[in-house]
Parts: structure tokens; C-alpha cells; sequence
């Protein structure tokens, strides 16, 4: 908070400035705008002499706008096994991309795949939570960019049949 005399000034009493201390300033935290109110105290050295003076405020205004960020589901593969294939690794892409420090991404995908091949894997949630465990998530504008895909390769086996030898003897 920063503040300019926009109109008057302060008494200086033989040679000596009165000064200004702020004794109340607003503040926000989350994405949204407040006035800025703000009171002071004038002081002359230790006194307050604040009540010599009629003051008039003329509040701005603070305000946080979202942090964009752009996300997509990660790329995920593995040997076929039997078992789903799922992930909800996430892709920050580029600064200022990050979350801020202390608070967590989570995301939602409705991929799954068991079988050799290929599906997307579309992110159809997200949250972000900060440490204390607040939801943050209206303080971002997130883009999603791409559906994450899931692989499964076919998981490779070698079969080899048995040698065997024998003598003719007219049967198999």
C-alpha cells in the first residue's frame, strides 16, 4: 500500500516535518476488487496530532485478476497386463502456468483403456486446493489444451515348440 498527499501538506513546526503512519490498510487476498481504505495517524514526534487536520480520502482500488493457466491430461502407456490404464498426471504448459506455491492441482479424466490400442483421456474435472486445505480454484482462469492419450502395447511372447528327435519307425 503506497499513498500520495494529493492536495495540501503537512505543518512543519520550527523546521521540523510532521509525518504520516498508516494505522489501517486494506487488503485481498483472492481474485476479486476492494476500495482501498485506508486511515492514518499524523504525528508530530510522538504525539498525534492527527485531529488538526480534516482529511479526505480518496480510496483506489486493489484488485487481483485470475491466474491463466493451461493444462492437459499427460500422456500415459504401458505392456498390455490385463489391468486398466488411467492417469491423472497433469501438463502445466509454459510460465507464469504454475499454481502458486503451496497449492495443488487435481484433475478428473474419464479415460480407461485394458485392451492393445489407444484412447483419449479428457480431463472432465479440476480443483486447486491450497495448503490449508481452501479451494482456490476460482482464483485461475484454466484452459484445458489437448485430451492426454493412453496406450497399451502389445505386451511381446516368444513360443517355441520343442525339438524332438527320433528314429523312423513309421508313426509320429
Amino acid at each position: 500500500n503506497t499513498f500520495d498527499i494529493i492536495e495540501g501538506s503537512l505543518a512543519i513546526i520550527d523546521g521540523v516535518s510532521q509525518t504520516i503512519e498508516v494505522d489501517q490498510f486494506a487488503s485481498i487476498l483472492n481474485v476479486g476488487n476492494i476500495k482501498n481504505e485506508v486511515t492514518f495517524i499524523i504525528k508530530f514526534g510522538e504525539d498525534d496530532v492527527t485531529s488538526n487536520y480534516d482529511i479526505s480520502y480518496d480510496c483506489g482500488t486493489l484488485e487481483i485478476i485470475k491466474r491463466p493457466i493451461t493444462i492437459q491430461a499427460d500422456y500415459a502407456t504401458k505392456i498390455y497386463d490385463g489391468t486398466a490404464l488411467t492417469s491423472t498426471a497433469v501438463i502445466l504448459f509454459e510460465s507464469p502456468n504454475e499454481v502458486v506455491s503451496g497449492e495443488v492441482l487435481k484433475i478428473t479424466t474419464s479415460g480407461s483403456i485394458v485392451d492393445f490400442g489407444t484412447v483419449f483421456n479428457p480431463i472432465t474435472s479440476h480443483s486447486i486446493v491450497k495448503a490449508n486445505g481452501d479451494d482456490s480454484t476460482d482464483n485461475y482462469d484454466v484452459t484445458y489444451n489437448h485430451e492426454g492419450v493412453l496406450e497399451i502395447t502389445k505386451r511381446p511372447i516368444t513360443i517355441q515348440a520343442d525339438y524332438a528327435t527320433k528314429i523312423y519307425d513309421g508313426t509320429a
